[in-house]
């Protein structure tokens, strides 16, 4: 082996913290093995220089190359795990709004959400069959926002569960009261549909409202932490 790759192979193996003993124990070789390729007296083969760079979180082009200095690959391979460590909080707090849950908490709001997913289908179907209105089918085209209502009155708990205002889902309440007041003044001959969207704006003034309100709290918590750890 070129002695230049066998003085690589010692300062990866020295800037990764491992003795020769404990790299034989990973490759599973005697710490001879490893002592010798060192020594570039013996060269590893195919298999155990793939392992190698997979211990060394390096690529075999940078294991064999005398090129690029040991530091920098080290340095390199430490921006790359910070990267992928803060990589995945940030696709976790967008993906999974749950992550602040305990699993008590979480069996509490599948108990909700199933709970009033049964009261909306159940109301849906009374008031279809029990409401007919002028037109004897108003009933059916209202009941299915007590669906939407549903869903709005278990993001409630949601809410409370997680302290967080922004997770009470207002979309399903604002497209509720909407659809089943303009439905309801429709059946009298009235068509609001076009004055009552006014109701829609209400749900980004509710959440940018919201949202800074948990931003605000968020940065006064973050600065008394900061303060508390410099005392």
């Amino acid at each position: 082996m070129n002695i230049e790759i066998a003085n690589r192979l010692v300062e990866l193996r020295k800037k990764s913290g491992l003795s020769q003993e404990e790299l034989a124990s990973k490759l599973g070789l005697s710490r001879q093995a490893v002592s010798k390729w060192e020594r570039a007296e013996a060269s590893p083969d195919t298999d155990n220089l793939i392992v190698l760079a997979q211990i060394y979180h390096v690529s075999l082009d940078d294991l064999l190359s005398t090129d690029t200095p040991v530091d920098e690959i080290v340095q390199d391979v430490k921006d790359q795990q910070e990267e992928k460590k803060e990589e995945p909080k940030a696709v976790e707090s967008e993906k999974d709004d749950d992550a602040c849950l305990t699993p008590n908490q979480k069996i509490v709001k599948a108990i909700v959400h199933g709970v009033f997913d049964f009261l909306g289908i159940l109301s849906f179907l009374l008031v279809g069959f029990l409401w007919q209105g002028n037109q004897g089918y108003l009933g059916w085209k209202c009941g299915w926002t007590f669906l939407l209502f549903g869903e709005f009155l278990a993001s409630i708990s949601d809410a409370i569960l997680k302290k967080k205002a922004t997770s009470l889902n207002v979309v399903f309440l604002c497209v509720g009261l909407y659809c089943l007041i303009c439905f309801i003044l429709l059946d009298q001959g009235m068509n609001w549909f076009h004055p009552l969207w006014v109701i829609f704006l209400f749900i980004p003034a509710y959440y940018g409202i919201a949202g800074s309100i948990e931003k605000a709290i968020a940065a006064k918590e973050e600065a008394s932490k900061t303060t508390d750890s410099t005392k």
